[in-house]
């Protein structure tokens, strides 16, 4: 499960390393906006000078922070976990919402990081537009696999794909536990009766 990182697994312990660790787990579960430097640096053990000297403001901290969550979250678990033993693109689809049922069921399930940025900063905002940057890009991954999987209009497929993901997270958020599994009833009607590319 995503909280089930640590430091050990992805820091090497250097001051940058403390301050961003420090950041994500501050920002995750409080937000960037209700979160100030002086609580980071606290949890870090870092002076506000290390915090300016490698990362220049709060905000490029938690551009950091957000790419760093897309390496563990998306990439080292939803991406690896769907596919790991799964050859089947369509079945490496559907693994995704039996994940992400399981993180909705998990304790320390607090919502996704990148749509809590989204509502909480002004769209003309850096970090905002970072946020969305990184959600667009799990809508590339979605695409790439419903290319192998022979879908027409892999793109088309990869935001419906991923509304009904962002949906269920949601509505997860508000205390609907189950709201993977049915999500995952909506995916696969969705790949049910969505066309084929010609030829396949």
């Amino acid at each position: 499960m995503p909280n089930e990182f640590s430091q050990a697994d992805f820091g090497d312990g250097s001051t940058r390393q403390r301050i961003l660790e420090a950041a994500y787990a501050l920002f995750l579960k409080e937000g960037v906006a209700s979160v100030g430097i002086e609580s980071i640096l606290s949890r870090a053990g870092c002076a506000r000078a290390s915090l300016y000297s490698h990362f220049g403001s709060k905000e490029a901290l938690a551009i950091a922070v957000m790419e760093l969550h897309f390496q563990r979250w998306v990439e080292g678990w939803l991406e690896r976990s769907a596919i790991e033993g799964e050859a089947d693109p369509e079945r490496q689809l559907l693994a995704k919402f039996d994940l992400v049922d399981e993180w909705f069921n998990d304790l320390g399930f607090a919502g996704c990081a990148f749509v809590k940025i989204l509502l909480e900063t002004p769209a003309e905002d850096p970090v905002h537009k970072a946020a969305a940057e990184n959600l667009a890009r799990i809508r590339e991954m979605v695409r790439d696999i419903a290319e192998r999987a022979q879908l027409d209009d892999p793109e088309g497929f990869s935001f419906v794909w991923h509304m009904l993901m962002e949906g269920s997270v949601v509505t997860a958020t508000g205390g609907v536990n189950d709201a993977g599994s049915r999500a995952k009833a909506g995916a696969q009607m969705l790949l049910r009766h969505w066309p084929r590319a010609s030829g396949s």
